[in-house]
């Protein structure tokens, strides 16, 4: 679903970019996993990741949580 980091990566190095791309690939692979069970935890993705790295990488998990809703038909409030 994700085809690169936000605008906002710039500020990142190329290996803090990669790091965004893995965990925004393990958070979906998670969705994916889960069906209709449980949904992973945007907090459980965020580990430690340094600023701006945490802002950059919880907007795109974010993103991602939101798609993945729309797919399981929730509406947002």
């Amino acid at each position: 679903m994700r085809t690169h980091p936000c605008a906002d990566s710039e500020a990142l190095s190329p290996q803090q970019i990669r790091h965004v791309e893995q965990v925004c690939d393990r958070f979906e692979a998670a969705w994916q996993a889960t069906g209709s069970a449980a949904s992973p935890r945007i907090e459980d993705f965020l580990g430690d990741a340094p600023e701006p790295e945490r802002r950059i990488l919880f907007r795109e998990l974010l993103v991602l949580e939101l798609a993945y809703r729309r797919r399981r038909g929730s509406r947002r409030r």
